[in-house]
């Protein structure tokens, strides 16, 4: 089971009164409230900047495409000449 700390948190008067608003909504604490909202912002953009950190990280192992050879493949969809991306990709390495 993990510990809970207390941490002091200034808001304006408009979401102060919108925190205890929803509180009395949903029949829940201010602080399950905050903690709940706090706890979803972090892990959302937590998982988006570690999937960031590892897209760059990747440039240097991972082959990278211009825009041109997105498009190339691109229009080459619906024709007789259609390919999948791999070839196309294979053709400029």
């Amino acid at each position: 089971m993990s510990m809970s700390s207390a941490t002091t948190v200034r808001f304006n008067d408009d979401t102060k009164e919108n925190i205890e608003r929803f509180a009395k909504l949903i029949k829940r604490s201010r602080s399950y409230v905050i903690n709940i909202a706090v706890e979803e912002y972090v892990a959302k953009n937590l998982a988006y900047l570690e999937e960031l950190d590892k897209a760059i990280e990747s440039i240097d192992t991972e082959p990278t495409y211009s825009v041109d050879d997105i498009h190339a493949w691109m229009n080459n969809w619906g024709t007789k000449e259609e390919k999948p991306f791999a070839d196309i990709l294979d053709e400029k390495l």
